[in-house]
């Protein structure tokens, strides 16, 4: 059974809220997983990404990788403005450069996927 797209869209846009809501909570409300927090920005990001795809599958993946990567850019200068929180140019990468490339890197497997 297929996921309607109209949940499809509601669970992508609860995944980019959350990104905010993550982003922007001051640093002694922040709950840590224990793991390396660039590879939470990556996590985060990739799941975000994987399920807005899902969500609009006739938009183009770089336009969405792009879109995601300038919103991470977003987020993470309205850290500066967060008690306890700051900006910085690794988790930026963290949440755009890699998240970007495997999202890139499961694109490229649907396609192959869809092809054979």
């Amino acid at each position: 059974m297929k996921i309607p797209y109209v949940a499809m869209r509601i669970i992508a846009w609860a995944c980019v809220i959350g990104l905010a809501v993550a982003s922007w909570t001051p640093g002694q409300e922040m709950v840590r997983t224990g793991f390396n927090t660039r590879l939470e920005h990556t996590t985060a990001y990739l799941m975000a990404g994987i399920a807005v795809l899902a969500a609009y599958p006739k938009k183009p993946p770089w336009l969405i990788a792009v879109l995601l990567g300038v919103y991470a850019g977003v987020l993470e200068l309205g850290q500066m403005y967060v008690p306890g929180r700051h900006a910085a140019l690794l988790d930026w990468l963290a949440s755009s450069g890699r998240s970007g490339l495997r999202l890139r890197h499961s694109i490229l497997l649907s396609e192959s996927n869809a092809l054979s």
